[in-house]
This record gives structure tokens, sequence and C-alpha cells, in this order.
């Protein structure tokens, strides 16, 4: 026999045998290629931020648990067949005498099964009438006569499956498959006798060769699957580290590129307001590391589930090998598998679609310049009340977030609405203000669709109006629509600037006012706060109070609405 750099066994970069141990041959799992221990350290990249060998060979990325190329798979086939080689490399194997074996039987050669007529030569004929192995000089030897010559001989590695014959009579071959229920859990191997005069007689049953076909086609569909699977495993795997990459890349990264930004913002205050980007750069940075950790944590379950699919499609392939009795016999077995991997496969078409790729790292500042991660939640809101109750000065103070300087903003009756969008926190709120006169006030319900929230705005220093507004103020508490809306009630103008016989401010009537609007709020949690829109006194204490009630409400919300698809997953029928 040829060495091993003859045969081919060596490695395909660098041409070296894989004699030695720093030689061992190492499969890339992202691509199935094998090169030696060597040559994968020389192609392990350490710069990148997971460890990583580039396939030379078609650029296939293939990840590492470790910086270190021992974590890669040994090729024990490779291995194996160097060992049969050293093996068998004393043998004689000569097809005639004196002449070099053909390369088309190299593969029989490294079989090494021996010739059953001289043992020092390698069998690469079996003849299938004689039922054994011989060499090319003893085939030729034995079957040169007119009757041997006719018998059919083929290579060692296309030697056909041996028949099974059955345990309990040991002359006949198995040759059907029973179809009772009672059997099925026990041997279903049936031959001729057990058939007709057996333990199997009168059941339903089948064709060994057909049961066993329908099965290795099933196994073959499984495995054709599962290898697509694998594909996209390893797909969704590159996807994966790629935005893992992009978020940590040291230059252009979102990760860099935000914490640029957080600091370009700052420097315009670097002075007086050096505590709060501290504080902001620490909640950035733990919002990029428990997304990293989390997109970390799902490549650690895809690489998971993709040895368990790799090692479930390898027993298949070595099932689907197997004579049709031993397969049969580990059917059950098979298919446990096969719902093993499917329920993998199942579990990863849903995972990915909670898991977002988006290399953006959304964020906002309020008003006190702190910073806020995640996207704005836009918040419809009504400013309703009693003609000159103050909303339209509320706001555009609000609006303005100073001393309004506009007077015919507090004077002039609204006719119609003004409307205004401000930022406040993670809220951008939609403020409409309408219209408080009598004619007006019907007009109302037309906002109320996709309300909520509600501010409804009374003149603390009129009590003369409290009854009329109380009133107005019932009607829209029985509205349907403003069923899940959050309210406000602000108390304007507790310091007049002015008072007459009509509007004489008592602290009992204002507490009056509250009690009154608690009892027919029909069981809501109203927000009443005291303020004076002209000052801004108290202004932005009442639309924390309603925007902190929101995110509580939605938060809740949320939460209802993951408890409900818990339920809905736990009721569906098992499969």
């Amino acid at each position: 026999m040829s060495s091993i750099s003859d045969t081919g066994l060596e490695c395909a970069l660098c041409h070296e045998s894989y004699a030695s141990e720093i030689r061992t041959p190492r499969v890339l799992h992202g691509c199935g290629h094998t090169v030696c221990q060597m040559c994968c350290s020389a192609l392990v990249d350490v710069s990148a931020p997971i460890a990583q060998v580039i396939c030379p060979f078609d650029r296939t990325v293939t990840l590492l648990a470790e910086p270190c190329v021992l974590s890669l798979k040994k090729n024990f086939a490779l291995i194996e067949i160097i060992e049969r080689h050293k093996k068998f490399a004393g043998r004689i194997s000569p097809l005639l005498v004196d002449e070099v074996p053909p390369p088309e039987y190299m593969k029989d050669i490294l079989l090494g099964i021996p010739c059953d007529e001289d043992p020092k030569h390698t069998a690469i004929f079996y003849c299938i009438v004689c039922e054994s192995n011989m060499c090319g000089e003893c085939s030729r030897k034995t079957h040169t006569g007119r009757v041997l010559s006719k018998h059919c001989r083929v290579p060692v590695s296309e030697k056909p499956l041996s028949r099974t014959m059955c345990p309990y009579h040991s002359a006949y071959a198995i040759e059907f498959v029973c179809q009772e229920v009672e059997c099925l859990e026990n041997n279903r191997l049936m031959c001729l006798l057990c058939r007709d005069y057996g333990r199997h007689r009168n059941h339903r049953h089948s064709l060994l060769e057909v049961e066993a076909a329908e099965l290795r086609e099933r196994v073959r569909e499984a495995l054709s699957d599962f290898r697509s699977f694998i594909s996209d495993l390893n797909g969704w795997n590159i996807r994966v580290t790629q935005t893992v990459a992009e978020i940590m890349e040291m230059n252009e990264g979102s990760h860099m590129t935000a914490r640029r930004q957080v600091e370009a913002h700052f420097r315009r205050l670097r002075e007086e307001l050096e505590l709060q980007e501290q504080t902001a750069m620490a909640r950035l940075d733990a919002h990029v590391a428990d997304r990293i950790e989390a997109l970390r944590q799902h490549q650690q379950e895809l690489a998971f589930i993709t040895s368990q699919v790799t090692a479930v499609s390898a027993q298949l392939q070595e099932s689907s090998e197997m004579d049709d009795a031993r397969l049969i016999e580990q059917q059950a077995d098979l298919i446990k598998m096969l719902d093993a991997v499917r329920t993998h496969q199942s579990d990863i078409a849903s995972a990915p679609s909670g898991l977002s790729l988006d290399t953006r790292i959304p964020f906002s500042f309020t008003a006190d310049n702190r910073i806020h991660m995640g996207s704005n939640v836009d918040i419809r809101l009504v400013i309703l009340g009693l003609d000159g109750a103050g909303k339209t000065t509320i706001l555009y103070k609000l609006k303005a977030n100073k001393h309004c300087s506009d007077e015919c903003r507090q004077s002039t009756t609204t006719v119609g609405f003004n409307v205004e969008t401000i930022q406040y926190k993670n809220f951008k709120l939609t403020m409409w203000d309408v219209g408080g006169v009598p004619k007006l006030r019907r007009l109302w319900k037309h906002y109320f669709m996709n309300t909520q929230a509600l501010v409804f705005v009374i003149d603390s220093s009129c009590p003369s109006r409290f009854g009329e507004a109380q009133n107005e103020l019932a009607k829209i508490f029985a509205e349907r629509e403003l069923a899940d809306a959050c309210f406000l009630v602000i108390l304007n103008r507790r310091q007049p600037t002015t008072v007459s016989q009509h509007c004489i401010v008592s602290s009992a009537a204002i507490d009056q006012l509250v009690m009154n609007i608690n009892r027919f709020s029909a069981g809501r949690t109203v927000v009443i706060h005291q303020c004076n829109a002209m000052s801004g006194i108290g202004l932005w204490e009442a639309i924390d109070a309603l925007t902190s009630k929101l995110l509580l409400a939605r938060n809740q919300t949320e939460i209802l609405d993951m408890e409900e698809q818990q339920d809905e997953i736990g009721e569906l029928p098992e499969t």
C-alpha cells in the first residue's frame, strides 16, 4: 500500500500528513471542512468579539466556544481510516500477482477485511454465491473454472446486507412485520412460520422491505429537513454574531455612536451637569450590556441546539444504513429523536420573533436632562373645562415652559380648539384644548375617541361655578369611550389677583369640591392638583403625576397581556 500522504490523507492546506499530535484533523463545524490542528491555530481570528476561524476554502465563519482550537471536534472518521491504514499497511493486497491495485479499489482495501483463503491478504471482492471475501489473486485462482466463473462477485464495499434470521425458527429469514396493536410494543418481526403457524398467526402484517422502505424514507426526509434546519441555525447564528459585532464595534458600532451622542449633549452643560452625565452613561451601558447578554445567551442556545441536531442527524444517518430488521427494532427510539428535534425546531421558529436584531439604541432626554432608554410613548390628551377656566393658558404655558407673555391667551375665549405637542420624559403628549362655551360642550364627545388622558380644568377662584363644573365632569365620567382613560383635575387660580363678592374662595368650598369629584367619579382614580396657570406653580407637578399614572396603567396592561398569552399557550391541546 502507499503511504498516508500518497492516499490523500493529508491536510489540504499545508499538505502535511495527519501523523503527529499537532496535525490532528479538526472539523470546522460551520462548513464541514477538515484541516489540521496547526493550520487551525494559524487561522484563529482573536481580534473579533468572539473567537472565530474563517474557512480558507469557502470563507465560512466557524465560531469557537473558547479562544483555542481544542474546542473544535476531531474528525474521528478520518482518524479511524488512518488507524486502519497503519494496521494493514504491511499486508499484501494484490488484485493480481505483482500488480498494484487500481485506485477504484482503494476504498475496499481501506476496509481492512482479510481474505478468507489467505488471511495475509486484504479482500477486495465478495462472492455472493460462495458468501466469502477474497483478494484479487484468490478470486482469480478459485473462480476461473467454467462453473465458478459464473458466480457474481462484487467489491466488498458493495457487499449486500445479510438477511436476519428468525430467533424462533433459525432456518427461516424474517420477511414480515406485524401490524396488530397488541404487538406494537413487542417483537413485531416474523418469518413465514410465525405468520402461518406461530405467535403471529392470523395477524395483519406487511412486508419487511415495505415497512423498512417507508421508515427509511421518513428518516431521509427528516435528515433533509434537519440539514436545512442546521443551515438556518447557522445563518441565524451568523446574524446574531454580526449584530453583536455591529453594536460592539470599537469605532462605528451603535454603542459607540450612542456614547458620542450622549457626550455631545452633556459637553455643552459640563460644568453643572457632571453628575447627570455619569448617571446617563451608566444607564446606557447597562442597557447595552443587558441587550448584549440577551443576544449572547440566545447565541449559546443556538449553538447548543445545533450540536444536538447534528448529533441526532448523525444517528439518523447511521440508522438509515442499517438492515431492515434493526431499523424496525429502533423505530421507537428514532421517532423519539425526531419528535425531540422537531420540538427544538418549533421553539426556534417562534423564538426569533421576540429577539430584536435592530442595532439602533433608542433613547431620549427630558427637560431636567435625564436620559430615558426606549422609544417615546405617544399620548393623546384632551383638555376640557368651562369657559374662562384657564385651559388655553395651561396649554401654552406647558408649550413654552416659561412665564406666558401673550396676555391674549388668558383672556380670549377659545372658539373651536387648539392643538400642541410637547415632549415630557418618554411621553410625546399631543394636547387638544377644546373650547368650553356652552354651545361647544356638546361637541366634546367627538374628541373622546382614542383619548388616553383627559385634563379637566376648574377655576378654583370662582366657587359660584363649581356646581356647573361638577355636572359637566359627571357627564364626562359616564362616557364609555373614556373607560380606560386617566383623569387629571386641575384647580386653577388658587391665588386670584382680584376678588369679588361672587368669587370668594374658601378652603372649605375647595375641600367640598374635591369630595364631590371623588364621590361621582364612578370608582375611577382621579388625580387632583391645584396650580396657578399664570406663574406655572404646581403645573409640572400635576403633569408629572398624570404621566406616572399613565406609565403605571401601561405597565399593568402589558402584564395582563402577557398573562393572557401564557393562559392561551397553556390551553393549547397537546400534540
